[in-house]
């Protein structure tokens, strides 16, 4: 069975001291010089913008937003919005073999083939259920005024895309991996099948395009009933994106989500253990809040 590959973990360089930085002139992030920064006023600072510190810093100076147990979210800023889950149809996905690639390359002659895409080998003969994951933004206190005047502010988008064998229920999420790099903000999933079947063509597989109030496409890409392509637009979301394959108690491999993690995974997903990376990530900023780990000079939890 083919897997995703694991992601790299992101290494996470120390910065120089805070003497340092001050008599080299280091710029500050909106570009101005910190040479003529005091000490007073460094001390003052220091869990914000003037050196690296594992000093307890309390998690509203972070800027880091805590769930209702007192524990972080794995992403720093909380929920924003609401999230829904929603079965949009079923694909026919033969002998489970998917084919996860960027959506854009779908559009390309000659057609992509395996070499470019992440393969995912599920436990199912015939068809996946095909789940969104609709993100929808909240609007910030005083701005309720903001959905009138500019309405794509608070428009739906994909966050999350959810495959899995119909019946199954997953136990436990693998790591993230890397599923595909995009430049437009798409995404694909389809069988190995149809990759093989347009291999030596050069029409690009589809002609169709996501649209804002539509944004995605689905296609039945041979003569068969059943729809085994699935491109969709996540907004303006663009470079890497990851997946995360799920288990079953059997450690069977029933699911796989394609995830954009811009809103906490816990509030999202409720079944299955959540991956390592968003465990691994709520740890991490914890340490930071209670002084065993590094905040950079900036107030950044490394």
């Amino acid at each position: 069975m083919t897997r995703l590959r694991h992601l790299a973990p992101l290494a996470l360089p120390l910065i120089m001291a805070a003497s340092a930085c001050a008599a080299a002139g280091a710029p500050t992030p909106d570009g101005s010089d910190a040479a003529e920064t005091t000490v007073a006023s460094i001390v003052e600072v220091a869990a914000t913008t003037g050196v690296p510190t594992m000093r307890p810093t309390s998690a509203e100076k972070l800027g880091i937003v805590l769930d209702p147990e007192g524990r972080p979210y794995d992403v720093e800023e909380g929920p924003d919005g609401t999230v829904e889950w929603r079965l949009l149809t079923r694909l026919r996905i033969d002998r489970g073999q998917l084919e996860i690639v960027a959506g854009e390359l779908l559009y390309r002659s000659p057609p992509p083939d395996i070499a470019d895409t992440e393969s995912v080998r599920l436990a199912t003969d015939s068809e996946l259920e095909l789940r969104l994951i609709w993100h929808r933004p909240g609007l910030e206190a005083g701005r309720e005024e903001a959905a009138s005047v500019a309405p794509a502010a608070t428009a739906e988008s994909i966050l999350g895309v959810h495959l899995a064998v119909p019946g199954s229920r997953v136990a436990r999420w693998g790591r993230f991996e890397p599923a595909y790099t995009t430049t437009e903000g798409l995404g694909a999933v389809t069988s190995r099948a149809v990759l093989a079947s347009a291999a030596g063509n050069d029409d690009a597989l589809v002609e169709e395009k996501p649209v804002p109030d539509r944004p995605f496409v689905l296609a039945d890409l041979d003569d068969r009933p059943g729809n085994d392509l699935f491109l969709f637009s996540s907004g303006d979301d663009e470079g890497p994106v990851v997946a995360a394959e799920g288990f079953d108690a059997a450690e069977k491999l029933v699911a796989v989500m394609l995830w954009h993690p811009r809103y906490p995974w816990r509030l999202a997903v409720r079944t299955g253990s959540p991956p390592p990376d968003v465990v691994e990530r709520e740890q991490q900023l914890l340490d930071c809040i209670e002084g065993r780990r590094l905040i950079d000079r900036w107030g950044r939890c490394t």
